[in-house]
């Protein structure tokens, strides 16, 4: 299972079309972004760290944050409010979900 290859480049929610962006590293040097005012998730490759050293994020890593600006779009079309905590803690049963889904042993 490969989320890389699974993210596409618009999708539709409440109406709406929302663009998703994979780039080198956001403007804000975040994992990734959710900006309702754009309809966009934004989603960095990389990072870097205080010492200016540039760490290029896992597929694990980026499958993480994409599910988990996901979530805040959804968030934000539900009530425009954000919970961090929430968008994070699904964020992590979507990736462990789908990794657990795609082994070829039926009861992993």
């Amino acid at each position: 299972w490969k989320l890389l290859m699974q993210l596409t480049s618009e999708f539709k929610c409440a109406g709406n079309t929302i663009k998703v962006e994979l780039v080198e590293k956001t403007d804000n040097d975040n994992y990734g972004n959710w900006c309702d005012a754009t309809n966009t998730i934004t989603i960095a490759k990389t990072i870097e760290l205080e010492d200016k050293t540039v760490v290029k994020l896992t597929e694990d890593q980026i499958t993480n944050t994409f599910w988990h600006e996901l979530l805040h779009c959804f968030q934000f079309y539900f009530d425009n409010s954000y919970s961090e905590a929430q968008s994070q803690v699904y964020a992590n049963f979507l990736c462990e979900y789908f990794k657990s889904v795609a082994s070829d042993d039926e009861f992993a």
